[in-house]
């Protein structure tokens, strides 16, 4: 197998990352990295974190994170994979339209109210406050990224919604998403590099994900991996640059209780909407009466 000059290099500097590393950052109580993938059903969230896996380690392809070889969803749970000691990647159940109670959710999981297993999308205020009594607190920064497939129509309402996650994503991590797009090979992505820089992504990288039928390895694919996943590394040191002098205990409840606020105000537009649409459906019948 040959390799681009630099990935030893970069495939040494991953084994061996702690939190803080890339910029000899000492005594902030950071104990690890959660790469945390989102994106719509079918757009290779789970390819990539097989793809990271196989080429982080340098060792054969292997399907752990039960991707699907169609633009399917397979992953409907919460599942997490070690990189090293310090660095996990963690697999989301995919997106469907990003609706109000999606964003909940997904901002849920920034906060580290959620553990591995089942994702759903409803009665979020429920289970956060049930999570705020159990919630280990474990000192970990969250670097979100966000997969796109390049086959996906762009339409610009469907901006819009991601316009909704990068700035939700920003205000519960303090580090915008790395968007990575995949099923690039023979599509020109300038646009929708664009369009995701537009809406404030600062890196934007294409990958061509392994999968289970094709595996073989290829230099450029492994170093294009390689040197996004030091980005997630030295976006996750940045972060901890940002927070250092802060009280983490106290931004975290801050963000809990920002976020329990959303939920609650969209609940009673809900309700208000409820009861307008019912009023109406009433005053139908009595002028058909």
């Amino acid at each position: 197998m040959l390799f681009y000059v630099g990935d030893s290099e970069i495939r040494k500097r991953l084994s061996e990352y702690t939190p803080g590393s890339t910029q000899n950052l000492q005594g902030h109580g950071y104990s690890r990295v959660c790469v945390q993938l989102f994106g719509m059903t079918g757009h290779g969230k789970s390819s990539l974190i097989n793809s990271c896996l196989c080429v982080a380690k340098d060792v054969k392809y292997r399907n752990v994170a039960n991707s699907s070889i169609a633009n399917t969803a397979t992953t409907m749970m919460r599942n997490e994979f070690k990189l090293n000691n310090a660095v996990y990647m963690t697999d989301n159940r995919g997106i469907t339209k990003l609706t109000e109670e999606e964003l909940f959710e997904i901002s849920a999981q920034f906060c580290q109210l959620r553990t591995t297993g089942e994702v759903m999308w409803k009665d979020g205020s429920k289970r956060n406050n049930e999570a705020l009594i159990k919630t280990p607190k474990i000192q970990e920064i969250i670097v979100p990224v966000f997969v796109y497939s390049a086959e996906y129509p762009s339409a610009p309402q469907t901006f819009e919604q991601y316009e909704a996650f990068i700035r939700e994503a920003y205000n519960m991590t303090d580090l915008f998403p790395i968007i990575v797009l995949t099923k690039c090979k023979q599509i020109n992505t300038k646009e929708l590099e664009y369009k995701f820089r537009q809406l404030g992504a600062n890196h934007v990288v294409r990958i061509e994900n392994y999968t289970t039928t094709n595996n073989q390895r290829n230099p450029e694919i492994d170093t294009n991996i390689l040197k996004f996943l030091e980005i997630c590394l030295e976006e996750a040191d940045q972060a901890i640059d940002l927070k250092l002098g802060r009280d983490p205990q106290q931004e975290w409840s801050n963000k809990v209780s920002r976020l329990n606020n959303m939920i609650k105000e969209a609940e009673e537009r809900k309700q208000k909407q409820e009861k307008e649409d019912e009023k109406k459906r009433y005053q139908s019948t009595c002028i058909l009466i």
